[in-house]
């Protein structure tokens, strides 16, 4: 998952790029035309009204950016919340439990205790 945060915070503007050239390329061959209608934006009673002058392919790009930057927050939060479970139950973990040092093994399990509270520290674990 840190791999694919990192690919989609570094990579996002070719992706935009690629994606928006590849459906305009495919408008194209299907015959669909990508004009964009022009908006009048309204103004308050005694302003002009004045126009919406983005491309389709500028509104298209801007909507991409805001969904690719969410999908990475979201990504970045659920990989930060999974990254704490682990640690938290660290000890129950059967890499530690066969291989960890005994000072690994206390502050796995004080960190286990931290949280939950619900254990008693029995002496040194062997």
């Amino acid at each position: 998952m840190r791999a694919f945060e990192t690919f989609l915070s570094t990579e996002r503007s070719a992706l935009i790029e690629k994606a928006v050239s590849f459906a305009t390329q495919k408008c194209e061959e299907l015959g669909i035309e990508t004009e964009k209608c022009i908006r009048r934006k309204k103004k308050l009673p005694g302003e002009a009204a004045s126009d919406s002058r983005s491309s389709l392919e500028e509104e298209v790009r801007r909507s991409m950016c805001e969904c690719v930057d969410r999908f990475h927050q979201e990504i970045k939060t659920r990989f930060d919340d999974m990254k704490t479970i682990c640690d938290t139950f660290a000890i129950l973990q059967s890499e530690m439990l066969m291989n960890g040092s005994d000072q690994q093994l206390e502050l796995a399990a004080e960190k286990l205790n931290s949280t939950y509270d619900e254990f008693e520290k029995t002496g040194r674990v062997s």
